[in-house]
């Protein structure tokens, strides 16, 4: 059955946010953010933001590689292990016309992010356009009991928005390069696809 948060986050989450941390906190969970819009990639509609999660270092060696940056983050915040530093984007390069030019923008995506992971040294599982990050004023209960983490925001910047291009040009290039995934496609029409799993369950259902 659906707990409460459950139905939150189904419902109208921009009116339920205080009961959603709340409950949350309530519960000792953790609050999460998708800062492009979807939980996965192929359904992101806009590119709005890059980001970076630091775990690898001291905070003080984390801090001073931040401030060698050529472009500043539009947010940094601290959190238990380290800093996250969030990039606002505009007009960044996103096709979703058809499945060959997602999985190019995807990949596109992944390669600028692949950048940023590499000088800031930031944990490379997080480059995805549909990754997540835990929300900024949310509680860290990795390590509860003993200690409780609130990600605290060290600074926000809304007039540092950048062009994608402009985060390429300023972080050195990689040798690291994400490929485009071929998309897979079927020999069968949409209509035949219905037929065939339509046969397909009827089948189960007979055996069943």
């Amino acid at each position: 059955s659906k707990t409460r948060i459950d139905n939150i986050y189904l419902g109208c989450i921009n009116l339920s946010i205080p009961i959603l941390i709340d409950e949350a906190e309530n519960e000792k969970l953790g609050i999460c953010i998708y800062l492009n819009g979807s939980t996965k990639d192929e359904q992101v509609c806009k590119i709005s933001w890059h980001f970076v999660d630091i775990d690898d270092g001291t905070k003080q060696e984390q801090w001073d590689r931040i401030q060698q940056a050529n472009l500043q983050p539009t947010m940094i915040y601290e959190g238990r292990a380290g800093y996250k530093l969030l990039y606002k984007v505009k007009d960044a390069y996103w096709d979703i016309s058809t499945p060959e030019a997602i999985a190019k923008s995807i990949a596109h995506f992944k390669n600028v992010q692949q950048q940023l992971v590499d000088f800031f040294r930031a944990d490379g599982s997080v480059i995805n356009p549909a990754n997540a990050l835990r929300s900024p004023f949310a509680s860290n209960y990795k390590e509860y009991p003993e200690h409780v983490f609130t990600e605290t925001i060290v600074s926000f910047d809304p007039q540092k928005e950048y062009l994608q291009s402009e985060l390429i040009e300023a972080f050195p290039p990689v040798l690291k390069k994400h490929l485009v995934r071929k998309a897979i496609s079927s020999k069968y029409s949409e209509t035949e696809m219905e037929h065939l799993l339509a046969m397909f369950v009827s089948n189960l259902e007979a055996e069943g």
